[in-house]
Formats: structure tokens, C-alpha cells, sequence
């Protein structure tokens, strides 16, 4: 892969950008976009309507835990986190065999069969306390491929034990409720835009948010909404400019801000207060090269919840022109840190601000391989419940309560 219009070829065989995917590769998208969001620096979670005790999360790094129970033969196909102390991960039983998902209520101590049969071996915890997996039927639509798929989200209040299917309502909704998320809705057709959809886990329903951000929607990103939610995507114009829309309530209102930067790729990322973010903008300078021309990059900046931006990074310390950036591959630390991946596929680099966007450092996160996993569109690092980030390779899942200090814990291996 060699720069983001190859990589998003290859997802979604399409020909050109995230905003001209095929029909069936927005589709499919849409509904298997994951939901996890920036952490927050707090120091308790509180516990979701099925009785999922949430703990005290702990300061300082993580002790490593003790060698853990085989159970598995494959690869880690997916892994999250709803707390400090409950992990999940989708692993391959063995080659033929269905995928299994595995799950430890002890910070990796221990682990435990929670489904034997978990299709792909995909889950997401797009809120504390709460596993998303999505599952698949023939629709009666036919594509240029088949049938079209119709995507099924499932939800677990109990650690992956039981699923519920969450049901689409017609009635618009003002707001995403406390233990909920948005995310958007299927679509039909490739130049359909995104409309968000407010989860509500605990009664198992999804309906419409009422107050819709005016931008074509590529990404909501995959923090808490405590501090509030972003997403992120296009104007609907023939220059494409990019967009960052953010709700400090729940979806109630929303400021939104367009960038001058026609055909630029973005890449968000918020903080822990809700206030600060940053933005990842990348140009082609000539996309049909082979090999694609040097990448423009531009950090911007908000200190004020996204209404105004500002740029950061005056001496192009990011590199410019190595490697390509997606909305995955950048997060904001505890300590205000700025996080960014280039990927590479010879070596990728971590590259870290301490000072508000001002200089950038190469420099790995402390106890993070030199490559972690990402499948399709996932992002490469976790942070979806408060206090907690992730990240995982084939064979281990790495936690970190302050996304610089990471601590590796085996998955069970036969």
C-alpha cells in the first residue's frame, strides 16, 4: 500500500475516494463501522444497566499478568476492552474451525470460552460495559457481486455470554442516551449520505438523531461521549473540502467547520476534555502516479470544542510526504499528548507532541511492538470506555491506562 487512495481501493474496490465507494462497500461500511472513542484521564467508570460491575481503574503502569490458560490455536482476529479489568478478544480456534470469542473479567489473568461459534470474530465495545458484533443475511437486492448484504448489529450487557439484536426505529430521538453512541445508518447507494443514528443498548434499539450535522458523514469517531462526540467527512461539493462537526451535547447541537483544504483526507482526534483536538490533514499532490506523489500534511488545532482551528506544527516536524495517515491513527493521550502512526508498510513510525502541536517527536508509546494489528478499517489504537486504551497483535492485547505506558497480556495459545 502506498498512500490512501491504494489503501481504500483495496477496502472497498472502488476507483476513488471514501465518498465514491461502491453501493455495496458504503453498505457494508456503515454498518460495521467501529464505534470506539478517546479515553478520558478519570478514574472511575460507572456501571451499565445489565449489572456489569465496573472497577476502580488504577494509576501508574500496569503490572504484567501471569501466563494465561490455552485455548486457542489461530491468530487474535479482533480484541477490546469495556473496563480496565474485562477484555475480549475474537481469536481462530483453529484453521477450519469457527472463530471464538474469548473473555477475562481480570485484566488478562484468566481467560474463558465466551461463544464457541463467533462468526468472523469481530467485537467492538463502542461504550463502557457494552460488546457489539454484527452479523450478516441475504438481501433481496442484488448487487454487481450478488446479493446485498443486510448487516445485523448484536449488543452483550453480560461480557459476551448473551446477544440481543438492536432493533431500527422510525422515531427521531433528540439526544444519544447515557450509555449510548451514534453511528450511522445503512445506506442504499454509494452517493446517499449518512444519517446518525442515536444506540440505545439497554433497550435494544437504534432510532435517528433529530438534529443532523450539515456535511456528508466518513467517520464518527471512536472516543467516549462524555466529553462529548465528533465526527468527521465532506462537504457536499464537486472540491470536496473536509469537515469536523462536534456535539458537547449528545447530538443535541453541533458545531461544525469546514477546512481549506479541497481533497484532503482527515483524520480527528479529541481530547480528554472535550475542548481540545486535533486534526490530521493529508494531501496527494498527484494521485494517479505510480507511485503516488509526495503527501501534503497539515496538523490543525482546536482549543474551544471545535469552533475554531488553528494551525500547529510550524517547522513540519510530522514528516511530510512518508507514508499516509486515516482516522485511526491518531489519539490524544491523558496527558494532552498528541499521538500519531504513519504507516509504512516497511516500518511503521509512532511520532508524539507534549507541547500542544508545536513540535513532533519520533517516538514509540513505551511497551507498544514495532507492529499492531488492523483489520479493514479498524483503528489501530483503542479507546473507547474512559481510562482505557488498546491495541493488539496477533497473539497479545495491549492495555494502557494513559495511552503513553503500554503493558503486553498474552492471549491463551494451545
Amino acid at each position: 500500500m502506498t498512500g490512501l487512495r491504494t489503501r481504500f481501493e483495496e477496502l472497498a474496490g472502488a476507483d476513488g475516494p471514501p465518498t465514491r465507494l461502491s453501493a455495496d462497500g458504503v453498505y457494508r461500511k456503515a454498518w460495521r463501522r467501529h464505534r470506539r472513542r478517546r479515553a478520558v484521564a478519570t478514574a472511575v467508570v460507572v456501571a451499565v444497566a445489565a449489572g456489569l460491575a465496573l472497577v476502580t481503574l488504577r494509576t501508574g503502569p500496569d503490572a504484567a499478568p501471569p501466563p494465561p490458560t490455552q485455548v486457542r490455536t489461530g491468530p487474535v482476529l479482533s480484541a477490546t476492552a469495556t473496563d480496565a479489568q474485562h477484555l475480549y478478544a475474537g481469536v481462530r480456534g483453529c484453521d477450519g474451525c469457527p472463530a471464538k470469542l474469548l473473555g477475562s473479567d481480570d485484566g488478562g489473568r484468566t481467560w474463558t470460552v465466551r461463544q464457541e461459534d463467533f462468526g468472523d470474530g469481530q467485537v467492538e465495545a463502542p461504550a463502557p460495559g457494552v460488546l457489539m458484533r454484527t452479523t450478516n443475511t441475504p438481501g433481496d437486492e442484488t448487487g454487481e457481486t450478488g446479493p446485498k448484504l443486510i448487516w445485523h448489529n448484536h449488543v452483550s450487557l453480560d461480557g459476551g455470554r448473551t446477544w440481543r439484536e438492536l432493533v431500527l426505529a422510525d422515531e427521531e430521538v433528540s439526544t444519544v442516551p447515557p450509555q449510548g453512541w451514534l453511528q450511522c445508518a445503512p445506506v442504499r447507494r454509494a452517493e446517499d449520505r449518512c444519517r446518525l443514528l442515536a444506540v440505545d443498548p439497554v433497550a435494544g434499539r437504534m432510532a435517528p438523531l433529530a438534529s443532523q450535522p450539515d456535511l456528508s458523514v466518513y467517520a464518527v469517531s471512536e472516543r467516549p461521549a462524555s466529553p462529548g462526540m465528533w465526527v468527521s467527512g465532506y462537504m457536499f461539493s464537486p472540491d470536496r473540502r473536509p469537515v469536523v462537526a462536534f456535539t458537547p451535547d449528545r447530538g443535541r447541537t453541533w458545531r461544525v467547520h469546514v477546512f481549506d483544504q479541497p481533497g484532503a483526507e482527515l483524520a480527528v482526534a479529541s481530547s480528554a476534555d472535550g475542548r481540545t483536538g486535533y486534526a490530521v490533514l493529508s494531501t496527494n499532490t498527484d494521485p494517479d502516479a505510480t507511485p503516488p506523489a509526495r503527501l501534503v500534511v497539515e496538523v490543525q488545532q482546536t482549543t474551544d470544542g471545535g469552533a475554531t482551528w488553528r494551525p500547529v506544527d510550524p517547522g513540519h516536524t510530522l514528516p511530510i510526504g512518508e507514508g499516509y495517515y486515516t482516522s485511526g491513527d491518531t489519539y490524544v493521550a491523558a496527558d494532552g499528548s498528541h499521538v500519531v502512526l504513519i504507516r509504512d508498510d516497511r516500518a511503521p513510525r509512532w511520532y508524539v507532541s507534549s507541547d500542544q502541536g508545536r513540535h513532533y517527536r519520533n517516538e514509540r508509546p513505551d511497551g507498544l511492538p514495532e507492529r499492531i494489528t488492523v483489520t479493514g478499517l479498524h483503528v489501530q489504537v483503542q479507546s473507547a470506555v474512559p481510562g482505557v486504551y488498546l491495541a493488539f497483535d496477533g497473539d497479545a492485547v495491549y492495555r494502557s491506562e494513559d495511552g503513553r505506558r503500554w503493558t503486553r497480556i498474552p492471549v491463551p495459545h494451545e
